[in-house]
């Protein structure tokens, strides 16, 4: 795979290097600033531990955090995530207030025996997405204060690191102009690019993709995406109410449906044919008259349909079978979507019975992997974490590139000579 030639962090020596890495840390906080979830945090620790194992002269970590609109907001500062990656990590981390400009440089160039510092949200400057917006509008045009953020971003490294795997679908600037000679990915992107290859370019068969989620839109291009890769896709959560009442004039209620999505659900019927993939869907389904937990809850099947006033909410217990004998036949096994309004104990028994499903096929030997916030979210909850293969922190867009040299973010990557 084009993706395994890119040079990683151990490919280089970074002694004495001032080493700078793209971070995702963003992260969910509250109005106080207390992070309601680490793991992006700590899913950054070893490439900074490496770091300083090899006697890096200096660490510098650069993000962004939420969409400020390229202006300070105190809301959205990296200041909490510098207090965290202290205690994590036992060490002193001094934040900057800013990430570019003369008096970054000049800290960040004075810095020695291993300091690590974070700089500030990169967002505060509208540079950082400008290329993104100029796709999306071509009367946006690059500046001289665009010329000025690489610049100063560029000062900051003599090894540039990408460990962003969940942002390398996107062109940021931080992570695509650099003028750093050499660019390497961090263990985390290394480790998401390699169960990629393993995951995608030479699965053991049978191949199963579980794809649900509670947003219609956001997995159908990974859906058509992987019915070239996969031999049987189970497609949960709302989508699957959509392909229920469009393939079967299922009556689904006051569940989520858009008709811009009937020519996608053709599509991927047609495809399906053409590559021989079974697909599976719902036969019963957990339904409510509201999303909440004071609701009434009711059960229904394909022969009755879902009632006016009704959302299906969950799959049912007749699916939970059906399905756990999918996935125990399964070599390797691809989840990303909840299968319905999992936060809800009373709608969450779906998506446990699939963690519960794919934890025991992993136990046989399947390959695992699930990625998604939500997902993971529920991974945490069931406290499954060690009975999945990998835990992605990719996301759908990430996963839509089934060639990961194909990822902006790995492109720009320095090639193994």
């Amino acid at each position: 795979m084009k993706c395994c030639k890119k040079l990683s962090i151990k490919d280089v020596d970074v002694q004495n290097k001032r080493v700078l890495i793209r971070v995702d840390y963003n992260i969910p906080m509250d109005i106080q600033g207390c992070i309601l979830d680490n793991s992006l945090i700590i899913a950054s620790l070893p490439t900074i531990q490496y770091c300083l194992k090899n006697k890096a002269k200096s660490i510098v970590l650069i993000s962004h955090l939420d969409e400020p609109g390229g202006k300070p907001q105190q809301n959205l500062s990296l200041g909490p995530i510098a207090n965290e990656l202290n205690r994590l990590l036992g060490k002193t981390i001094q934040f900057l207030p800013n990430c570019v400009g003369y008096d970054v440089e000049r800290i960040c160039n004075m810095a020695k025996d291993g300091d690590i510092i974070l700089l500030e949200n990169l967002k505060f400057h509208p540079e950082e997405d400008l290329i993104i917006r100029r796709r999306m509008n071509p009367k946006v045009h690059y500046n001289e204060n665009f010329k000025k953020y690489i610049n100063s971003l560029s000062n900051l490294g003599d090894i540039y690191v990408n460990d962003a795997y969940s942002l390398s679908h996107l062109e940021y600037t931080s992570m695509l102009k650099l003028k750093i000679p050499i660019k390497v990915s961090g263990l985390l992107l290394k480790r998401e690019l390699d169960v990629i290859s393993l995951t995608l370019d030479n699965p053991k068969l049978p191949f199963v993709a579980i794809i649900g989620g509670l947003d219609l839109k956001e997995n159908c291009d990974l859906i058509y995406n992987l019915l070239e890769k996969v031999n049987m896709l189970i497609i949960v959560g709302n989508l699957a109410f959509v392909f229920k009442h469009v393939l079967n004039n299922i009556k689904i209620g006051m569940s989520e449906y858009d008709e811009v999505l009937v020519n996608f659900v053709n599509g991927v019927i047609e495809k399906a044919r053409k590559y021989k993939v079974e697909l599976f869907f719902p036969i019963d389904y957990i339904i409510a008259n509201k999303i909440s937990k004071d609701c009434k809850v009711g059960i229904t099947n394909d022969n009755h349909g879902i009632p006016d006033g009704w959302i299906g909410v969950d799959i049912g217990p007749k699916s939970n079978v059906i399905f756990n004998k999918i996935i125990l036949s399964a070599k390797t096994i691809f989840w990303m979507g909840v299968a319905g309004y999992h936060e809800i104990d009373k709608f969450s028994k779906g998506t446990r019975h699939l963690i519960e499903s794919i934890s025991e096929s992993t136990l046989q030997g399947a390959i695992s992997v699930a990625a998604g916030k939500d997902t993971v979210k529920a991974i945490a909850k069931y406290k499954a974490q060690n009975k999945i293969c990998h835990i992605s922190t990719g996301n759908s867009k990430t996963f839509e590139f089934m060639d990961c040299n194909m990822l902006p973010g790995v492109t720009t990557l320095s090639n193994k000579i």
